[in-house]
């Protein structure tokens, strides 16, 4: 069978297998947490076979590991920020802690 026009489709659950094994030192319920997201917001759709090898598996990996660095950077000014409140204050109020964290600039936390 030819899919030169793409008649093949790749199925999600294989693109989902493909990009887990690829991300294998992250969490499985984590990355395909994040290629649920990525349906929902349509970044990840059906592909034939020969457009998800030749381009799509690329960009979408990418995509996966630019989200995962978000998160990460999100993570860390949270904590940084919990760190920081928790020396200077008595009561811990995580919902609090969260709302200010969300309005810190990028520029004003370091990452390693």
């Amino acid at each position: 069978m030819n899919d030169y026009y793409g008649e093949i489709v790749y199925e999600y659950d294989n693109i989902e297998r493909e990009i887990v094994q690829c991300l294998n030192n992250y969490s499985e319920d984590y990355v395909k947490s994040i290629l649920q997201m990525f349906q929902k917001r349509k970044i990840l759709t059906t592909y034939s076979i020969t457009g998800w090898r030749m381009f799509f598996s690329s960009q979408i990996l990418n995509k996966v590991k630019e989200q995962i660095i978000l998160d990460t950077f999100l993570s860390r000014k949270k904590l940084y920020l919990t760190m920081i409140l928790d020396k200077f204050f008595i009561n811990y109020e995580i919902g609090l802690y969260r709302k200010i964290a969300d309005y810190i600039p990028k520029n004003l936390v370091m990452i390693n």
